[in-house]
């Protein structure tokens, strides 16, 4: 039984639909025209969008696997400097607030705020929902941002409490904090690896890169 034109067409429209959805959903604007157009070029042009889509999720994929690798590499080389020897207890607050200070920075780091709304108390109901987006957005990274301070505190002192147990602890805490770009932590860690205590060098080398 041979295909109608018109149930051609459904099927191509059928299979574009989920490539569609997907293309408005991902939306980070306003729906402006240019939105509308890339969605609706998505839509009907899906076998030319779709592998586009396809590549960027795989990018997106591997390099979110290679910063985790990263992450991992640095706790477990911190962790053979410095607790080769120490008892559970010691190891698992380590962890705790390498793994605290990671995430928390991480996760300032890809929230987008707002220029000036701060508070949705201060301008009452909004009838925009991406401006209200943007006011939780900002409220959300002050608290992420009072939390991540806490817990790159907690790092530095971490790291000055047993950097006498190797000079590389200090370097690797380092790359760390430039891997996530946090410029403030990584000032302090610099400091503390360059300072007249620490006798020997640790040559920095960025897992960033």
């Amino acid at each position: 039984m041979k295909m109608t034109i018109i149930e051609i067409v459904i099927i191509y429209l059928a299979l574009g639909t989920p490539l569609g959805v997907y293309k408005f959903a991902s939306l980070t604007d306003k729906f402006t025209g240019l939105s509308l157009l890339r969605t609706t070029f998505a839509y009907f042009a899906w076998p030319a969008a779709a592998p586009r889509l396809a590549y960027r999720i795989a990018v997106a994929n591997y390099d979110e696997q290679t910063f985790t690798q990263k992450v991992e590499h640095i706790r477990g080389r911190i962790e053979s400097l410095a607790f080769a020897e120490a008892k559970s207890a010691e190891i698992f607050e380590f962890r705790e607030i390498f793994y605290r200070y990671t995430g928390l920075t991480e996760a300032g780091s890809s929230i987008v705020g707002t220029d000036h709304i701060t508070n949705l108390g201060d301008i009452g109901f909004i009838a925009d929902p991406a401006i209200a987006a943007r006011c939780a957005a900002r409220r959300n990274q002050a608290t992420i941002t009072a939390y991540q301070t806490i817990a790159s505190d907690d790092m530095i002192s971490l790291v000055r409490s047993i950097k006498h147990r190797d000079p590389e602890i200090a370097g690797q805490a380092l790359d760390l904090a430039v891997m996530l770009n946090d410029t403030t932590t990584a000032e302090q860690l610099h400091e503390l690896l360059t300072s007249p205590i620490m006798h020997e060098t640790h040559r920095v080398t960025s897992l960033a890169a």
